[in-house]
């Protein structure tokens, strides 16, 4: 017999976090959009201290009993044996990227940011870790207009960018044979604003 600290949760903690852990935010935000992306990952349990019961096993094969507090009747129902699977571990595939370039138009307030235009529906926008527009001139930086808590460090002639997602909405294809996923993802789109150029500087052609 194991005592209860030997079964435990999972997916709670920031050691477990398949999103990045962002230490100036509520990490209950962070916990919502795992829930909603991957609502799975929250069933994982740990079972601990096996070695001694695996010790005293002479057979092949070895036998979990979990005792509940409180008898629940829907479970009989809906939980078998073909939904506990052993040595799994949830996953989310993020990784860094470089995105293809967005041409700027003064026509518009906000810019489509796609990862890869050969291939749009394989990705999709987590976040956006620096922001850099191209033109005649130099190079031009844009900050996160949210994340600056002192502007005064960066100097007056700074940029900043907003970030805006909107559901990405199903192609013609799509629609006709079925998406290949249940989850459908988001569109990005950033809007830029200079301090000191409206909106931003005229010599600027791409991010």
């Amino acid at each position: 017999r194991l005592p209860q600290d030997a079964l435990r949760s999972r997916g709670f903690d920031d050691a477990d976090a398949a999103l990045p852990v962002v230490p100036r935010a509520f990490q209950g935000y962070r916990l919502l959009q795992e829930y909603f992306a991957l609502p799975h990952r929250f069933l994982f349990v740990d079972f601990t201290q096996l070695s001694r019961a695996v010790k005293r096993c002479d057979g092949q094969e070895l036998e979990l009993i979990v005792l509940f507090d409180r008898h629940d009747p829907s479970l009989e129902g809906s939980v078998g044996a073909s939904q506990f699977l052993p040595f799994c571990t949830p996953a989310i595939n993020l990784f860094p990227k470089r995105l293809d370039r967005i041409h700027l138009s003064d026509r518009v307030n906000e810019h489509h940011v796609i990862a890869d235009r050969t291939r749009p529906m394989d990705f999709e926008v987590h976040s956006l870790n620096g922001l850099t527009g191209h033109g005649t001139g130099p190079e031009q930086p844009f900050l996160p207009f949210y994340a600056v808590r002192d502007p005064s460090r960066y100097g007056r002639d700074q940029a900043y960018y907003t970030v805006r997602r909107e559901p990405r909405v199903l192609s013609s294809d799509q629609r006709r044979n079925g998406p290949r996923s249940t989850y459908i993802g988001s569109e990005t789109f950033v809007s830029l604003v200079d301090s000191q150029q409206a909106p931003y500087r005229h010599d600027l052609r791409q991010l």
